[in-house]
């Protein structure tokens, strides 16, 4: 067999063992129906019948929202992807396809879903308001998906990630907060890096820093972001 079979044969093999793994856990989690009934006993099963709960709203889509909304799911997975991919060409992540790198992949691909789900909900909703507005709206995210265009929402995400990196902390701590309860995606810096076509980690910044200035350059820098939180309260 050439290595290029023997590659695909492992990693086929290691999908099977995590999609056997993960029915077991499941298994095991639901194997007394009794747990049903005690509410807080099975957390894992509340969670599951909202997420069920979610996914048949979602099967009631409109046949054109729903449509626009695969769409734009294949453009959100392309871009997870191929983030994992530069960041393996760049030399950021040298481990390959290991059980525990597929794992984070489709966590990661999984909370993208969901998210998107709730987005296209309220586009859903939109398209089917009959006013002149929100029709217009949603109709310019059907027509952005049917193109593989980002929306707008998703390029001012990308960029508000990239600008998260040069807050202070006191600022970062406040904006990540804020835009957790806002329902923000959890966007990676390699999906970030990758749409803006550039790298630049603050903790390779701080480390280099040190390396080459010593105690007197890190304790500079932190002078600079104590100063900007300062600018940041007033």
């Amino acid at each position: 067999r050439s290595p290029i079979m023997r590659r695909a044969l492992i990693l086929y093999t290691t999908r099977l063992d995590l999609l056997k793994r993960a029915r077991e856990r499941t298994a095991q989690r639901f194997a007394n129906i009794d747990t049903y009934a005690h509410e807080g006993d099975v957390p894992e099963f509340d969670r599951y019948v909202h997420e069920k709960q979610t996914e048949d709203e979602f099967e009631n889509f409109d046949q054109r929202v729903e449509h626009a909304f695969q769409k734009a799911w294949a453009t959100n997975k392309a871009e997870i992807w191929n983030a994992h991919k530069r960041s393996v060409r760049e030399g950021t992540l040298t481990k390959g396809l290991t059980p525990q790198v597929l794992t984070s992949i489709s966590s990661k691909l999984d909370d993208r879903k969901s998210w998107l789900r709730e987005v296209w909900a309220q586009v859903d909703s939109d398209y089917r308001s009959g006013d002149e507005t929100r029709v217009a709206s949603a109709m310019q995210a059907i027509q952005q998906a049917h193109a593989n265009e980002g929306n707008e929402y998703m390029e001012w995400a990308y960029h508000k990630k990239y600008d998260m990196r040069f807050m202070g902390p006191k600022e970062r701590a406040e904006t990540e907060a804020e835009l957790k309860s806002a329902n923000f995606p959890d966007i990676s810096e390699d999906e970030v890096n990758r749409y803006m076509n550039r790298r630049i980690s603050m903790n390779d910044l701080e480390e280099t820093i040190t390396e080459k200035f010593g105690r007197a350059g890190r304790a500079h820098w932190e002078i600079l972001q104590q100063a900007k939180d300062d600018e940041y309260r007033e």
